[in-house]
């Protein structure tokens, strides 16, 4: 009698050792699963900022049409332009969000900082490219500290200090021209 009854003891806690085992597995699998969906969601949002920032070019050039006397035809196309480019970055905003969640997700279920730092991170960087094409200071220095903060081992700091060449060359050379600096006032260039 006390031999099935320690049978059974060890029985059961061998059935609840596996069920915790596989409930482990189970998450870390959900985890793994959260942690490459965000991946997949990043590169996407990634990706598609380039389609934002022809469309803003598009329905800037709509706008400047608009200055002078639009047709019918010219309102009806910059009224559209203007509400798929809303949209578009509604679902951008969307997507960051959701890449947020699985990330939360993600560590939830048992994904290790080091896993999920990294996504977040390049997520962070994208939002920091955004907020320097579109002049946002404000964002930008933001997602800058965001960036860092969510990669420890430098690996995007490169990219956060990445600065824009250009080179002026005028005819005659020592012609002046002027450059403006979205925040800055226009100083005069000598070509060369």
């Amino acid at each position: 009698m006390i031999a099935t009854a320690l049978l059974a003891l060890t029985v059961l806690a061998g059935t609840l050792l596996a069920q915790r085992a596989s409930t482990r597995r189970q998450r870390s699998m959900q985890a793994d699963t959260a942690l490459v969906d965000a991946e997949r969601l990043v590169e996407r949002y990634d990706r598609t900022y380039a389609d934002v920032e022809q469309r803003e070019r598009e329905f800037d050039e709509l706008s400047l049409q608009l200055l002078r006397r639009p047709t019918a035809e010219e309102e009806a196309a910059a009224d559209r332009a203007e509400r798929e480019l809303a949209q578009q970055r509604r679902r951008r905003e969307g997507t960051f969000y959701q890449v947020l969640d699985l990330l939360s997700r993600a560590e939830r279920l048992g994904a290790s900082p080091e896993a999920t730092q990294p996504v977040r991170a390049r997520l962070y960087l994208a939002k920091f490219r955004e907020a320097s094409l579109t002049h946002d200071s404000f964002s930008k220095e933001l997602y800058r500290d965001l960036v860092r903060d969510n990669d420890p081992s430098g690996l995007l700091e490169a990219e956060l200090a990445a600065r824009t060449k250009i080179s002026i060359t005028s005819e005659p050379v020592g012609r002046q021209r002027a450059a403006l600096s979205p925040g800055r006032a226009a100083q005069p260039l000598r070509g060369g």
